[in-house]
């Protein structure tokens, strides 16, 4: 696999994000797949997410 550079979502997705994990997934406890970058490569998790930071734009999931 050929490693890609860091992806920058603009601010309208990462409302979409916030309003789909704050709104849906964190009150009715859904499952979500995350799709993620970390060190030239995408990975992916399945799981709940238990906090979110909006100031730095994080989230913490659990399996």
């Amino acid at each position: 696999m050929k490693k890609v550079e860091k992806p920058e979502l603009n601010e309208q997705k990462w409302e979409e994000i916030e309003r789909t994990i704050n709104n849906e997934a964190m009150e009715y406890g859904s499952f979500l797949e995350f799709s993620y970058w970390e060190d030239g490569f995408f990975h992916c998790a399945i799981g709940t997410c238990e906090f979110v930071n909006l100031e730095r734009k994080q989230f913490q999931y659990s399996h």
